[in-house]
């Protein structure tokens, strides 16, 4: 006994009867049309994206230099970014040559458009401050691309679904696709490679992860079948170990730095018998010459002058010794706060 309860009407119930039933549901004609002319209209570049793309660029990178989370989220909302990637995921999925070039191409545009206008408006502001903000984006780990994943599932699933098509900003909030790139537009506009390599490594891991994961949930939604879909599901998967690579480097040195802030901030430290404390401790790591950046605040009920920070910064060496990287100096920037 066949229970067709849950398989598509019409003359597709017929076929369904005739053969075995797959693994994996099957799309009916209706929903595989809705989805498809949605998502042809999403790949191509409209007005209207451009100038979403720009307006949302600049918002993101006003909101990097003002040090504001608000500015940005608003910019997050704004970009139409995600859309040309899940048109391309679906493209690769189905080895749809159409769907895949005019979601390639439009996200390829969208980046460098992001790029042009993020360089444009870090050569008119007249400060290179590296915001919290700014540094968010720059340390991009395995922690990233689980991100991405779980929103490269929500978001296909969301476009598959009218009713809950509005849980799509919450999934642009969640992945951030414009903010890394105008990072990496400011990394330009300060000659920081640095900057610029990092910030694009983090869109890459979004990239990346979306792609698989919108693919691979559009291919159990019933909207390609298995044998079709396993070509464009191994260049996914590929493309996905590669970025892990230097993702997972990434996540031993997230690991490293969060044992030397509790080092840091965690650890009793007396200076002649006078005791401190090490607070609000931000890390980053800097090339040419290696080097660990050590931004905190010193919270003490005396004044440090130049022979007591030496020291200080010699103690500072000592019990860090084991975590420091081979050739990796130590640079201390530090804010004296005063407690009595």
């Amino acid at each position: 006994m066949i229970k067709l309860g849950s398989l598509p009407v019409s003359k597709e119930e017929m076929e369904y009867t005739q053969t075995h039933i797959p693994l994996l549901p099957h799309a009916d004609t209706q929903r595989y049309q809705e989805l498809f002319v949605s998502l042809r209209e999403e790949a191509r570049t409209t007005p209207t994206f451009v100038t979403l793309i720009i307006l949302s660029t600049l918002l993101a990178t006003v909101g990097l230099f003002l040090n504001s989370a608000s500015v940005v989220i608003g910019a997050m909302l704004l970009a139409p970014l995600m859309q040309p990637i899940v048109s391309f995921s679906m493209g690769l999925l189905r080895f749809d040559m159409d769907l895949f070039w005019h979601g390639l191409r439009t996200t390829l545009g969208g980046v460098v458009l992001v790029l042009l206008a993020s360089l444009f408006v870090t050569s008119i502001v007249p400060f290179q401050t590296m915001t919290s903000e700014i540094a968010g984006r720059l340390h991009p780990t395995l922690l990233d691309l689980l991100v991405a994943i779980v929103s490269g599932i929500a978001a296909a699933y969301a476009k598959n679904n009218r009713k809950i098509i509005g849980a799509l900003a919450g999934v642009s909030i969640a992945v951030a696709l414009v903010p890394p790139i105008a990072t990496a537009g400011i990394g330009l506009g300060w000659h920081d490679f640095a900057i610029f390599s990092n910030a694009i490594l983090l869109f890459l891991t979004n990239f990346a992860g979306i792609v698989f994961a919108a693919a691979l949930t559009f291919m159990v939604l019933g909207f390609s079948p298995l044998k079709r879909a396993q070509k464009g599901l191994l260049i996914s998967i590929v493309s996905l170990l590669l970025i892990s690579i230097p993702l997972y480097f990434s996540f031993v040195q997230m690991a490293k730095d969060a044992k030397i802030r509790e080092v840091l901030q965690k650890s009793s430290w007396q200076l002649d018998g006078k005791v401190l404390a090490f607070e609000n401790v931000l890390i980053s790591h800097r090339d040419n010459p290696r080097r660990l950046e050590v931004r905190c605040e010193i919270v003490a009920a005396f004044h440090l002058d130049d022979s007591s920070r030496a020291a200080l910064k010699r103690m500072v060496e000592k019990r860090l010794a084991k975590l420091l990287g081979d050739r990796e100096a130590l640079e201390l920037a530090a804010m004296e706060r005063y407690r009595y």
